[in-house]
């Protein structure tokens, strides 16, 4: 299994967004981002015994484990590094907060901010 690969869905406009931005702050290159509805996606979500539609959340793996919605988002955020690391001063929310909220991103997240028809056309 690679490491260090954030799995996003590749029709959603917020996550092509939150991928546009990894792509310019990941100035180190660490992260490897791959749709869900590419063929690798769904080979490592298989892999995983993940189902990228049923998770409804960004996923992130790291040391042969995987990582989704706020427990991903912070793993990535750590790895980034710099500024972005602000984003984990938000651990200290209680989890089940955090949880929620991310869920009702996630759930309306193409109702919100719109959605394209095919994936993010390049990986890294």
């Amino acid at each position: 299994m690679k490491d260090n690969v954030v799995l996003y869905d590749g029709c959603c406009n917020l996550c092509n967004q939150a991928v546009n931005f990894i792509r310019k702050y990941d100035r180190s290159h660490k992260l490897i981002l791959i749709p869900n509805q590419s063929d690798e996606g769904k080979a490592i979500l298989s892999a995983c015994i993940l189902n990228g539609e049923e998770t409804n959340s960004v996923i992130y793996l790291e040391n042969e484990t995987a990582y989704i919605k706020t427990d991903a988002v912070f793993r990535i955020a750590k790895k980034m590094g710099g500024f972005v690391r602000l984003i984990l001063i938000f651990r200290f929310i209680p989890k089940r907060f955090s949880e929620w909220l991310y869920e009702v991103f996630a759930e309306n997240r193409y109702a919100w901010f719109g959605q394209k028809n095919c994936c993010h056309p390049e990986n890294r």
